[in-house]
Order: C-alpha cells, then sequence, then structure tokens
C-alpha cells in the first residue's frame, strides 16, 4: 500500500509470528522491530481462546474458537501460529506494532506529512470462514471498533487528533454464506462451477471435435488450450463464443462474456458487463469471463464464503473520513473505493497520482 518508494513497509509473517520486511525496503529490520519481536507479541494469547464479547449480538458469551495443543506443544508454536492468524487478536497485535511504527518513526511529528497504511486482514479471513452474519463476524467487528479506538487515542497522545486525518474503507464485501441463503430463500446459495468446464469441453468437441479444449478454470475465468486451438486452426473468437455460449447454459450463470467482448468493447450495456471490464486484466485473464447469479456463491461447503461477484453484497463497502479536513456529514451521491487518493490528494493540495482513475469526493472536503 505504500507504492513504490515508501521509507518502510512491514508485514507480519504467520509462520514465525514476527514482522519482517524484505531487503526490497531496507537492508535490516529497524532496532525497534527487533525488540517488538523479541518481545513475542503473540505469547500473550498462549492459552487463551476466542470468547465472544457480552455484547455480541447472538453470540450469548461463547466460545467461538479455542485452540488445543498437545501437552508437550511449546507457544507459540507453528499450530498455535495457524489458530492465531484465523482469530479477531490479530487486529489488537498489527494495531500495536502500528502504535510502535508511530512512535520509533516519529509519524506526525515532523514538518512534512506522513501517511501510514494499516491493512486489517482477519477481518476477512473470518468472514470467509464463517460468513457476514454470523457470531464471529460480529464479534471481530466490534472487537476491531474497540481495537481501533484503542488505537486512536494513543495516536492523540502521540501526534494530537487536530493533526491526524483518519479513512476507513474495505476493499470488498462478502456473500453471506449458503447456509444462510437457503434458510432466508434468497437463491440457491451454492454455485456448481465445476459443471462449467465439462459443459464447455463438450460443447468444444460437437463445434470442433475431440480435443482437451479446457486448459483450466479458475473464477471467473475460463481459460482455454491455445495450442489445441492452433493445432487445429480456430480463431480464439470462434472458440470463445462456442466456450461462452456453453458456459452460459449451465444452471447458476448469469452470464459469460467473451475476452474478444472485453477486449474490444463491444459488451452488452448492464452493471455487471461494466463490473467485469473494470476487472479484466489482459494479461491475466482468461477467454471467458463468468459472472454467477446472485446468491450463488462457489464454494462447496455451506458454512464458508467467498466474493469477486458484482452484486451489492460484494460490491457495497464502507468509506469514512474524519479530520480538519472533512465536513461531518452523511453524504448520499455516488462513490467508489478509488475515489479515497484522489480526495487525499485534493485535501492536500497535490497533483492527482497519475494512476488514479477517481474523483475527488468534493462535498466532503472543506474548501
Amino acid at each position: 500500500m505504500g507504492g513504490h518508494s515508501p521509507s518502510a513497509a512491514y508485514w507480519y509473517d504467520p509462520g514465525s509470528g514476527r514482522f519482517v520486511t524484505s531487503t526490497y525496503y531496507m537492508p535490516a529490520l529497524p532496532s525497534w522491530v527487533a525488540k517488538f519481536n523479541g518481545n513475542s507479541p503473540v505469547k500473550e494469547y498462549c492459552g487463551g481462546k476466542w470468547t465472544a464479547l457480552a455484547e455480541t449480538t447472538g453470540a450469548n458469551g461463547q466460545t467461538l474458537e479455542e485452540f488445543r495443543g498437545m501437552p508437550e506443544e511449546s507457544c507459540p508454536d507453528p499450530k498455535f501460529l495457524g489458530w492465531l492468524q484465523r482469530t479477531p487478536y490479530m487486529n489488537d497485535i498489527e494495531l500495536a506494532f502500528a502504535r510502535e511504527a508511530v512512535r520509533n518513526e516519529h509519524l506526525g511529528q515532523g514538518a512534512d506529512t506522513d501517511l501510514l497504511a494499516i491493512s486489517l486482514n482477519v477481518n476477512d479471513y473470518i468472514g470467509h470462514a464463517f460468513g457476514p452474519y454470523s457470531p464471529q463476524v460480529a464479534d471481530a467487528t466490534l472487537r476491531t471498533d474497540r481495537y481501533l479506538a484503542s488505537f486512536f487515542a494513543e495516536l492523540d497522545k502521540l501526534v494530537g487528533l487536530n493533526n491526524v486525518w483518519i479513512a476507513l474503507s474495505a476493499d470488498h464485501g462478502v456473500a453471506p454464506n449458503p447456509e444462510f441463503i437457503k434458510g432466508h430463500k434468497w437463491g440457491p446459495g451454492n454455485a456448481q462451477p465445476a459443471l462449467i468446464p465439462s459443459a464447455v469441453e463438450e460443447a468444444m468437441a460437437a463445434a470442433f471435435g475431440p480435443e482437451a479444449w479446457v486448459e483450466r478454470t479458475k473464477m471467473p475465468y475460463i481459460y482455454l488450450d491455445h495450442e489445441a486451438l492452433k493445432k487445429h486452426h480456430i480463431q480464439p473468437f470462434q472458440a470463445e463464443g462456442v466456450a461462452a455460449t456453453a458456459a452460459a447454459s449451465v444452471p447458476g450463470v448469469m452470464a459469460a462474456l467473451m475476452r474478444t467482448q472485453l477486449l474490444n468493447g463491444s459488451l452488452p450495456s448492464s452493471p455487471f458487463a461494466r463490473a467485469a471490464s473494470n476487472s479484466f486484466n489482459p494479461l491475466r485473464g482468461g477467454d471467458v469471463f463468468v459472472v454467477l447469479d446472485p446468491y450463488a456463491v462457489p464454494v462447496s461447503g455451506s458454512r464458508e464464503t467467498t466474493h469477486g461477484s458484482p452484486w451489492n453484497y460484494d460490491s457495497q463497502v464502507p468509506l469514512l473520513l474524519w479530520g480538519s479536513a472533512f465536513k461531518p456529514g452523511v453524504y448520499f451521491s455516488r462513490c467508489q473505493p478509488i475515489d479515497l487518493a484522489a480526495t487525499l490528494a485534493a485535501a492536500l493540495g497535490l497533483t492527482q497520482p497519475s494512476g488514479s482513475q477517481g474523483s475527488p469526493l468534493e462535498p466532503a472536503i472543506r474548501q
């Protein structure tokens, strides 16, 4: 998140339970990071368990997750670290590290503007494992709120919140898990993406003859075997059309868009087609882009879930701005996460970043 040339970049290594960097950023860890790691920030959670807060709706104070190690195992060992990284305690550990970064890197205490970017990833892991309406996600959200409150209070002591701007957002939403979807009769719940490659193979064989036509599928893409297409003198756009028609016939598939359509802009005029176009990368994208029906989730279980669709439950995220640069209020004009960089640049009086495609959120900026 720091771009190509930040003054420092650190991340948590789940294998060691320590914060690390790479030689791209600096030749060695600063002494304060080594000291933080030396105090083993994960140790205080050894022997503990994840018990819901009394305020967590639907949890009734129950134990949500508990690590059960063997008596002879030391802590923190790799098994414990694997368990810990799927609990909200990781946010507490990461924000404790961020506090030390502010203190030791003297952020916000000089004449220049400093940018501190923090990614709290564990909320994503918990959402995948249990779904957005689970007690686990509810408890993790409450705890994250409290951890952030503690972090901001520490910022107030170190820097003074009158000298701080805060932006909070997210990279994506998440689908309800199939169990929840079926219980509320919203849709099919589980999609069946495994049916797609077999349908494509069958249609391709009927059109062009027997061959292994599908190289692989990785939602939302179908990748065709281009060596096989060359061998049979088949133009890619012809194969894409057959594959897309076959994929669209599979139950749970809303649409299948051809790579050629995505490259030349000849897409149907619809919100999900625009979303697919924005998501398409010509260097890594496949030959067919598959859009699943709403509430058709490409997971095998009933409790787990995922994201990556154009529907509102996946694409709506919060965007909160706080500080002296912003006018208090709730604004109902359309905005996107890519507007954040443009808004911060405008508020700072900077030229827009060269790669920015967003627009400054003018109603929220103090003139």
